[in-house]
């Protein structure tokens, strides 16, 4: 079972008691300052998802580490995006898995937010559609379809006019033969969702686990915080950049892997036995 999170570490994040002589208060920042965003995988066996030194050389072809730390902003690095997510589950966590812990299945675990159910650029889904071919809203072109005729032949749908423009529902449900006259757009789009190959599109995240085989993949109930191990490490790691706060934000990109690291895979193993007692217990109830 590997587990996922994302969590944001603020430059000016120190403690918030100390003593001090009454007249050489230290002056602290008012605002949180500059942040970075930490996103990663962990498990109870390793930790943090990432190769031990001995099997990096053995395994050149695979990404060191998991982990991925960003700056956010639109002046940084951007913000953190399911496509992003996508990318470093696909080229970095999966392949380290799979050195870990070859011939075994993995469960990789996720919060229940949107950006986790959020659907690939190219994906048949019918809510992005217009009703005529084209649109300046679909940010690619949908993966071709499928139906079956009336002989009950499977007939591949290409998604896109001899023009080279996306299709909208009119002309897909034409080709079908599903098209009633006066049609309204809310029933046409209820009729296409309802279609099997509309049906079967898995969202991006859940698509990118299931295609490497011997993986799954779960989402934790929502507002449920506490089954996820991975929220106690980073109340740890953040407990190791208190401590160790300097209040600039060079100090806190020095600070942060070293706290990443800080965490010994004991203390992660007791957390993940405290959240599985929590998920018997409400399994119980």
């Amino acid at each position: 079972m590997v587990v996922y999170d994302e969590s944001c570490f603020q430059s000016n994040d120190g403690g918030k008691t100390g003593w001090f002589d009454e007249n050489h208060r230290q002056i602290r920042p008012k605002g949180s300052g500059k942040s970075l965003m930490v996103s990663a995988f962990l498990c109870e066996c390793h930790g943090l998802l990432r190769l031990p030194e001995e099997q990096i050389a053995q395994h050149p072809g695979v990404a060191p580490d998991a982990t991925e730390i960003i700056r956010p902003g639109a002046n940084s690095d951007g913000y953190w995006t399911n496509a992003d997510l996508v990318k470093q589950t696909k080229e970095k966590a999966l392949p380290i898995f799979q050195v870990l812990h070859p011939n075994c299945d993995a469960l990789f675990m996720f919060d229940n937010s949107a950006n986790h159910h959020a659907f690939p650029p190219d994906a048949l889904v019918a809510s992005r559609l217009n009703l005529k071919d084209g649109g300046v809203n679909l940010k690619a072109i949908m993966r071709d379809g499928w139906f079956m005729n009336e002989e009950g032949n499977r007939i591949t749908q290409i998604m896109a006019n001899s023009d080279g423009q996306q299709k909208g529902f009119k002309s897909i449900l034409l080709e079908r033969k599903l098209w009633r006259q006066g049609m309204k757009k809310d029933d046409a789009v209820d009729l296409l969702m309802k279609q099997p190959d509309f049906l079967e599109q898995k969202e991006w995240l859940t698509e990118t686990v299931l295609s490497e085989p011997g993986f799954k993949i779960g989402f934790f109930p929502k507002f449920h915080c506490e089954f996820n191990f991975i929220e106690m490490f980073w109340g740890a790691v953040k407990r190791f950049t208190r401590s160790h706060c300097d209040y600039s934000f060079d100090g806190l990109v020095q600070i942060l892997p070293v706290a990443l690291l800080s965490v010994p895979v004991a203390q992660i193993r007791r957390f993940a036995r405290k959240c599985f007692r929590y998920c018997n217990f409400f399994k119980g109830v």
